[in-house]
């Protein structure tokens, strides 16, 4: 994205430009909204939800929900409530997060995990995408009747040289991955009956689908770690799942791996209670960016009316052991957009 100054560079070589009697075209803009106007990281929709298993108890399963934070929200911003529900805890854990094509921006983070310190706010929301190394900021803690203030250091790091590979239990396969970590000092022991803690939020995301890993811990002035949560993403609610395509070098060859889908069929799984799943009908979804696909990458409907997906090797990337996310948009009978996926993974020793 240009900077400001380069915004204000060239809107200065359009005036001279116009001063001297030559015409400038000035670029139409596309406006986009919805998951297209989003990060690509951390596409969100309200009504969808995820469902992480602990990463030291896979049986523990924690249901997160997308809202819309109307309270943080305003006509400039919307802001999304991730809220975390483990073993029937409605609000266990709640972070607010702004998605939009600049960045990832960290608004808040609640819930009853907090203990008495039960929401906090920033004064300015942390970017997560960027690197940041002692920023100095302020939070309003809401503790109790009334709200406190507090200084808040924190450092950004962000390595974006990951690939995930899921659980042989979980529906969630190879992913790209980009991991966030973000590091600071809660001082919150002027006000509070604890000691200060040194907060650690990591988050890992997948392009085009989201978070796929999260961990948060509190430590206090003698080094005692509480851990919060430490999840991975398991399933999704609401949203299509991914497809996994595998392509063999030997045969030159790319075909759906048995072990995700064996059809190349979108399907979604419609309610948390229930692993039901139905599959993506053109009567009630609509692709939505068929025109920015691959050219070896093909959807259609199938004689059943669903959408089907299927790969050609003409073009396909085709370098040992790299994993490529192609976000595939679908509205669903709403109109609401949903991301998905299809995964393109290159075994190793292709």
């Amino acid at each position: 994205m240009p900077s400001l100054k380069q915004l204000s560079l060239t809107a200065l070589l359009a005036s001279l430009l116009v001063g001297c009697g030559l015409e400038v075209d000035e670029e139409e803009e596309t406006e986009v909204s919805g998951i297209a106007a989003q990060n690509r990281l951390l596409p969100l929709t309200t009504g969808t939800g995820f469902i992480f298993a602990d990463i030291n108890d896979a049986a523990t399963e924690t249901i997160a929900a997308v809202s819309e934070n109307t309270d943080l929200s305003d006509s400039d911003k919307a802001v999304y409530s991730i809220t975390m529900a483990p073993s029937g805890d409605d609000d266990a854990l709640i972070l607010d997060l702004e998605s939009n094509q600049d960045g990832i921006f960290l608004e808040a983070i609640g819930g009853s995990m907090l203990g008495i310190a039960n929401k906090v706010i920033f004064s300015s929301p942390i970017e997560l995408t960027e690197e940041q190394t002692d920023v100095e900021t302020r939070i309003r803690v809401s503790a109790g009747a009334i709200p406190q203030s507090a200084d808040f250091t924190y450092s950004v790091d962000v390595n974006s040289a990951n690939t995930y590979t899921g659980d042989t239990d979980d529906d969630i396969g190879e992913l790209e991955m980009v991991t966030v970590e973000l590091t600071g000092l809660l001082e919150v022991g002027d006000f509070l009956p604890v000691d200060d803690q040194t907060v650690k939020l990591t988050l890992s995301f997948s392009p085009g689908l989201g978070i796929i890993k999260q961990s948060l811990s509190l430590t206090d002035e003698s080094d005692i770690t509480l851990n919060l949560i430490n999840l991975r993403l398991k399933d999704l609610v609401g949203i299509p799942k991914p497809l996994w395509f595998e392509y063999n070098s030997g045969s030159s060859s790319v075909l759906a791996k048995t072990e995700h889908n064996t059809d190349g069929v979108f399907s979604l799984r419609t309610s948390a209670e229930s692993d039901a799943t139905i599959n993506l009908n053109v009567a009630d979804f609509e692709l939505d960016n068929g025109d920015e696909l691959p050219s070896w990458i093909s959807i259609a409907t199938n004689s059943a009316d669903n959408y089907e997906a299927t790969l050609t090797t003409d073009g396909i990337p085709t370098t040992a052991g790299e994993v490529h996310n192609i976000p595939v948009r679908i509205n669903n009978a709403d109109g609401n957009s949903l991301s998905t996926l299809i995964v393109l993974v290159v075994p190793s020793n292709s």
